[in-house]
């Protein structure tokens, strides 16, 4: 899904350049391995070459690297989630190009938002597992503090909890050193208890 406001930005000349800019958290989670896979994708049969940026969840960092891609005279930029420092919006905006906003969709935005609504998502899962029987439905994630992303999933799971009325269940958090095997690792861990049958209404 994607958005875009009102708002449109005097854009300077595309083809003085060839790349583009895109601002990831790391390349380790595989969900942002596979964006930098698609961008790369769809934009070098077009040309255009990419300046990667990882920032963490630090927007100063980011920040360092909106100012890097602007100084190469990028033809757009693409960035991770909708919070960033003041001065990276101001210099985007007074750029004019293209920038879009990844995988999320809340506001304020920039210019365009391509995506869904991590606590949408979160809450819809925790309601289909409530109305399939589950009685223990657990929070499962990476540290969520600086994570927008993460914020916003367990806003819909703390949401969905309290409306749909699974009993209470552990936030369990894995570290950022080897997530992948620390995410696989927490999955063979606690497990939702489900009844042999629903329970009545």
């Amino acid at each position: 899904h994607w958005q875009r406001p009102a708002r449109r930005g005097g854009c300077r000349d595309r083809n003085k350049s060839v790349g583009s800019g895109v601002g990831l958290p790391s390349v380790t989670n595989p969900a942002e391995a596979e964006r930098v896979q698609g961008m790369t994708d769809v934009r070098s049969p077009a040309g255009y070459n990419r300046l990667l940026g990882l920032s963490g969840v630090s927007p100063e960092t980011e920040l360092k690297h909106v100012i890097a891609f602007l100084g190469q005279r990028v033809a757009g930029v693409a960035l991770t989630g909708t919070r960033h420092a003041d001065r990276t919006r101001v210099l985007l905006e007074q750029a004019g190009v293209p920038v879009v906003e990844i995988p999320i969709l809340s506001e304020p935005r920039i210019d365009m938002a391509v995506g869904y609504s991590s606590e949408g998502a979160c809450y819809a899962m925790v309601e289909h597992l409530a109305r399939s029987g589950y009685r223990k439905i657990a929070f499962l994630s990476l540290p969520v503090v600086c994570n927008p992303t993460l914020e916003e999933s367990w806003n819909g799971y703390r949401e969905g909890a309290r409306a749909l009325g699974p009993a209470p269940a552990p936030h369990i958090q894995t570290g950022p050193v080897g997530a992948q095997r620390a995410r696989a690792d927490t999955f063979r861990r606690p497990r939702a208890a489900r009844p042999a049958q629903a329970p009545p209404p």
